[in-house]
């Protein structure tokens, strides 16, 4: 991996923990603890993500984690009742 390469998969490594932070701070404020059941596998694919994104420095696979977080968020957010805490 050349060294522009390798700094845009550190870049997008440190977005993409900010977003799976941001994502688990939203539902935590929103259920504390007690995580409605239809949201719970949208917050375990989360954390599946974030287990992943240590090990992994290819760009792509970076770029599609990206993607499906931007998903994931998008369910979560609308499936959370108003109003939001």
């Amino acid at each position: 991996m050349d060294n522009q390469n390798a700094y845009n998969a550190s870049f997008k490594y440190e977005i993409l923990n900010e977003v799976i932070a941001s994502i688990n701070g939203f539902a935590f404020r929103n259920y504390g603890n007690d995580t409605p059941q239809e949201i719970k596998p949208q917050l375990d694919e989360v954390h599946d993500i974030y287990c992943k994104l240590s090990s992994e420095q290819n760009l792509g696979k970076l770029e599609e984690y990206d993607r499906r977080l931007t998903e994931l968020r998008s369910y979560i957010f609308e499936h959370t009742p108003l109003p939001h805490k």
